[in-house]
């Protein structure tokens, strides 16, 4: 776990919002670096409010890196989000730490925040329940296979 709560763990003597969000993105690196496994729980929103869904980027730098993708993807559409179509990504430089990862790592966009459906059902907390079953669900398929 890199944080427990919502705060930047850069340096918090950093006056300029771009040194700080540079030194955060490079510790949370060194965090992945010492890491067996990452799996990056987001939100994700975009301009157009029609968009839904769960979807998994992944990192190119690890073979087992698309595998644990898969096994997220499945485990989520199989538990909770059946009409899902959302597709595989693999990280480019615009998703730094997944970029740079040398273990296996997927950032995981557990729904669109801008959906006003989805929205609310990621405030939740029995949506959000069966989301972390179904990542760990995934997780324990991807550990087994």
């Amino acid at each position: 776990m890199t944080r427990q709560e919502d705060v930047s763990i850069g340096s918090s003597t950093d006056t300029a919002i771009r040194s700080r969000k540079s030194r955060d993105m490079h510790r949370r690196l060194e965090l992945y670096q010492t890491a067996s496994t990452v799996i990056s729980i987001h939100q994700n929103h975009f301009s157009a409010a029609q968009y839904h869904g769960a979807q998994m980027f992944y990192s190119g730098n690890h073979p087992d890196s698309r595998r644990l993708a898969e096994c997220l993807r499945s485990s989520v559409v199989s538990g909770l989000q059946p009409d899902n179509k959302r597709e595989l990504k693999q990280a480019t430089d615009g998703i730094f730490l997944l970029y740079h990862a040398q273990c296996p790592a997927v950032l995981v966009e557990c729904g669109f925040l801008s959906n006003p459906e989805e929205r609310e059902r990621l405030k939740q907390a029995d949506y959000q329940q069966k989301m972390a079953w179904c990542i760990m669900t995934g997780y324990w398929k991807y550990q087994t296979e």
